[in-house]
């Protein structure tokens, strides 16, 4: 079987003045269809780095990218933006819809690149928006619709030229917990359904006992979640850490050891520790990582 999408070594280098920093550093990673895939790291671990150069938005400075066997290396422009047209959907955080297009048409609009005549292409796009229980929104523009509609639509919209392969940049970061568990088991249900891959990549530790596989990424490295990464809540910002890469520890009230992710949120603790000791307000709980089976 092809994997839909395979690393090989895969290096990102930025030089600025006399100094190279390695955004993405040595990364192998095989992902085979039907697989759900979530790359956690803290902000400014290069997540979105990795994603544009599996993109094919972004070259790597060394390495090789292959999409359902191709090497993107190897393809000249044209034959890259036809890729990214036809076998990659993009998911992002801040949804990218056009304000003046009801549902229907910002779900149709890239089918319209690939040629498709306007009434098969709309009539897909209802499909799709029916599939995701949005049939009675087809008409709204994205400012008459909610923040989970917005992203169901743009689901919808990833679906459209149907792509081997799902890219989803932060997509329950802007969403209330409600709305970011149904965008989340959608993308599950796609996968299990259809065969498609979806690599998601987020800081949002709310999902991530929804994939097949959870890797982290931190300083520019990739590593699977496994035994030797313990993590931990950060009390102040709620956001899932590698202990070992914690910024700063502090103890709380009832002797738990805390992890923060950055100095700034240890500085909000001190100033305030009573409060985030609370259970409440999030406490941090150290806990050994998660090992995730395949579905069969």
């Amino acid at each position: 079987m092809t994997p839909v999408l395979s690393l090989e070594a895969v290096t990102k280098t930025f030089t600025t003045g006399s100094t190279t920093i390695a955004a993405v550093d040595h990364i192998d990673l095989t992902v085979d269809p039907g697989e759900l895939v979530i790359i956690m790291g803290p902000s400014g671990s290069r997540k979105s780095t990795l994603l544009q150069i599996i993109g094919a938005l972004l070259s790597p400075t060394s390495g090789t990218v292959s999409i359902n066997g191709r090497p993107l290396g190897s393809l000249t422009h044209r034959e890259l933006a036809d890729l990214r047209l036809h076998d990659i959907g993009f998911i992002f955080q801040g949804f990218n819809l056009l304000d003046a297009l009801n549902a229907t048409d910002n779900v149709a609009a890239p089918a319209a690149l690939t040629g498709m005549k306007r009434s098969a292409r709309r009539l897909r796009a209802q499909v799709l928006l029916d599939q995701l229980d949005l049939a009675d929104r087809s008409h709204h523009r994205p400012d008459q619709l909610s923040g989970g509609e917005k992203q169901r639509v743009a689901i919808a919209r990833a679906l459209i030229n149907n792509p081997s392969l799902i890219l989803a940049d932060e997509p329950t970061a802007n969403l209330d917990a409600a709305s970011g568990y149904q965008v989340l088991h959608l993308l599950q249900d796609i996968a299990a359904a259809t065969g498609k891959t979806v690599l998601i990549v987020t800081h949002d530790h709310r999902i991530a006992d929804a994939a097949d596989r959870l890797l982290w990424l931190t300083d520019g490295v990739l590593h699977d979640r496994h035994a030797d990464f313990a993590t931990a809540i950060d009390p102040v910002c709620g956001m899932e850490i590698l202990i070992e890469r914690a910024a700063a520890t502090r103890t709380s009230g009832d002797s738990q050891t805390l992890s923060f992710c950055s100095q700034l949120c240890a500085d909000k603790y001190d100033l305030r520790p009573n409060f985030y000791d609370l259970p409440q307000a999030g406490s941090a709980v150290n806990r050994p990582p998660i090992n995730h089976p395949q579905r069969s």
